[in-house]
């Protein structure tokens, strides 16, 4: 005990170099119980420098990607994270092992808000009111006034003018009970019958009223409240919003951008999803929102030349970023890992499926053919290098669908998503991880008479709408967590299903305009990305059933070899063999002690060949 006493207060003064150099050399279990040895050791997780190290040890001993900047707000979060994957994507020899049943992960949606400004092009100035209900009225008086129900009920009356435009101002409720009245039935005290008759000021009639009909009320004095419709507060993690219909409402979600908000922001936001598809997870970053919101210029940028480069300029949408971050993992990777990466561009038009990257070629001849196509990358192309990128959304860029509308000047007519296909394997073998990023920029929903469309632009609306509302029957099915979901019903969401179905990290961004005369648009895409943060599901983990067969008989083949080396001996025996000159002893060498694994080890031998055919 004085020994170990002494060495705990000699590892105060430890320095941290040397304190993670021993770490270095430590199992995952003893790094865990180092903060039990003393204070010092405790103090040093407390350390983000301490927690960056740690993560560099997954990147090194389990070929776990690590971004150069924490994903989640700190180093300790980030590394939290990224040590799941040494049990679900076991990329690396030295990952930890699995058990023997599935990993199931909880499916969730991060939902962010983004907002462009208000001053667009055709957008009429006139001022647009709503009614505040009057339940919200008193709500915000008991807010701002701090007081209780009853006090706010009197503030409210009061607003309209004087304290006389309370209805019940002049009433007289008699506060004795004569005891002599009782119910019959109950014997009780009946309170209602025992009010005054005069419970208000006497009515008189009007003089068009009819001989014998009951006077009329006098008129109640107004207390509504109207307030213009359209944002009213934009908070880091929340919207207040104010509609016709609604009133006021708050919408909540996992970051909200301002109009002013850099681009760099909005992809921090989604980053996880990218970093996790590079660990082997697929991943979906889906936007969402009114024509003219900026969904494009979200997802990809401004124009043509920067979002079809991988420069990174301040104006560059969630594309170019997360292309450029996949090619620098990789390139960083390849000394790990032999790594592929495929990718495909697809326009959906209604039912019909086009290929961007070969000049907007039909997909398939049928629907259902043209999603099982680009599900199994068959319109895919392999890419290397970013000048094979480029090249590739330079060529999409071109055949795209556009068309300029009354809110839009550069609207999308159709929905398109960029796929990207990634295959891992590490270089002392293990399993091949296959994963898949999905960017989807959809068309904007949008009202005829706002966009003023029609002839050509009409049909691609009505094609438009009827993908979101194929989407928004799926999300609300799997917000209730229906046991059918109608993924079916779209070409849109037949390809977005592996994205909602429970095995994928996806990150839906909605996007609004400030301008009061699109707020109840602005409310329709808040509302839809409310009801996809509220989507939890359990999904399990996809694995390739055929390489962990294999990877299953090699380990046995490997178990096997161990154990007949250990057992098995050469024996001299005497055999007599006959032939037609007679009977004839000969002396001979035979394996013996180890029959049964080593029968075990030629059949594991047969079935490996038939598997793969050799």
């Amino acid at each position: 005990p004085g020994s170990a006493s002494r060495a705990a207060e000699s590892s105060e003064q430890l320095p941290w170099e040397i304190a993670m150099h021993v770490m270095r050399y430590l199992e995952w279990e003893d790094r865990q119980r180092v903060p039990c040895l003393s204070k010092a050791f405790l103090a040093l997780y407390s350390s983000e420098s301490t927690w960056r190290f740690f993560c560099d040890r997954l990147a090194e001993e389990h070929a776990i990607f690590v971004p150069r900047a924490p994903i989640r707000g700190s180093w300790r979060s980030t590394f939290n994270h990224l040590f799941t994957f040494t049990r679900i994507c076991p990329l690396s020899p030295r990952a930890t092992p699995a058990g023997d049943e599935d990993e199931v992960r909880q499916f969730a949606i991060t939902v962010y808000a983004r907002f462009r400004d208000a001053q667009v092009a055709g957008d009429s100035e006139q001022a647009i009111t709503a009614t505040i209900p009057i339940h919200q009225r008193l709500a915000m008086l008991r807010t701002q006034n701090k007081c209780d129900s009853k006090e706010a009920m009197r503030l409210l009356w009061a607003s309209a003018g004087n304290a006389a435009a309370d209805p019940w101002a002049g009433a007289f409720v008699k506060e004795a009970l004569t005891p002599e009245r009782k119910d019959p039935c109950t014997g009780k005290e009946n309170t209602l019958k025992q009010r005054s008759a005069s419970l208000s000021p006497p009515r008189t009639k009007s003089p068009g009223s009819a001989p014998g009909s009951p006077p009329r009320s006098p008129p109640r004095p107004m207390v509504e409240a109207h307030a213009h419709v359209g944002v009213l507060s934009l908070r880091p993690k929340q919207v207040v919003m104010c509609a016709p219909t609604i009133g006021v409402k708050t919408f909540r979600f996992e970051g909200v951008h301002a109009p002013a908000a850099p681009q760099a922001d909005v992809y921090d936001n989604v980053r996880p999803v990218v970093c996790d598809f590079i660990n082997g997870i697929n991943g979906c970053v889906l936007c969402y929102g009114q024509t003219g919101s900026g969904k494009t210029y979200t997802m990809f940028g401004p124009d043509e030349h920067v979002s079809t480069s991988l420069r990174i300029e301040p104006t560059s949408g969630v594309a170019p970023r997360a292309l450029g971050e996949i090619l620098e993992a990789v390139a960083a990777r390849r000394s790990q890992m032999d790594i592929s990466i495929a990718m495909s561009y697809v326009e959906v038009f209604g039912n019909e499926v086009t290929d961007l990257l070969r000049e907007g070629a039909a997909i398939g001849p049928r629907h259902l053919i043209a999603v099982r196509q680009v599900l199994e990358d068959h319109a895919s192309m392999d890419v290397a290098s970013a000048a094979d990128i480029e090249l590739l959304l330079q060529r999409a860029e071109r055949c795209k669908r556009r068309g300029a509308t009354a809110m839009n000047e550069r609207s999308s007519r159709a929905h398109s998503l960029l796929m990207l296909t990634l295959r891992q394997q590490h270089h002392a073998g293990g399993r091949v991880m296959v994963s898949r990023l999905c960017i989807a920029d959809l068309g904007g929903s949008e009202q005829v008479k706002k966009s003023g469309v029609e002839g050509t632009q009409l049909v691609e609306a009505v094609n438009i709408n009827l993908g979101l509302l194929a989407l928004k029957s799926c999300i609300t099915a799997l917000r209730r967590r229906k046991t059918h979901i109608p993924f079916n019903d779209s070409v849109l969401t037949m390809l977005l299903e592996e994205s909602l179905g429970g095995v994928s990290n996806t990150a839906v961004i909605v996007t609004g305009n400030t301008h009061p005369t699109h707020a109840a648009e602005t409310v329709n895409s808040l509302r839809f990305g409310e009801t996809c943060g509220r989507i939890e599901r359990e999904g399990v983990l996809p694995t390739e059933a055929a390489s962990e067969a294999i990877d299953a008989i090699n380990q046995e083949l490997a178990e096997l070899e161990a154990e007949i080396r250990a057992k098995e001996r050469w024996e001299t025996r005497t055999v007599i063999r006959h032939d037609a000159d007679g009977d004839e002893k000969l002396v001979v060498t035979v394996p013996v002690g180890a029959e049964a694994p080593r029968a075990r080890y030629e059949a594991l031998l047969g079935a490996r060949r038939e598997l793969l055919g050799m």
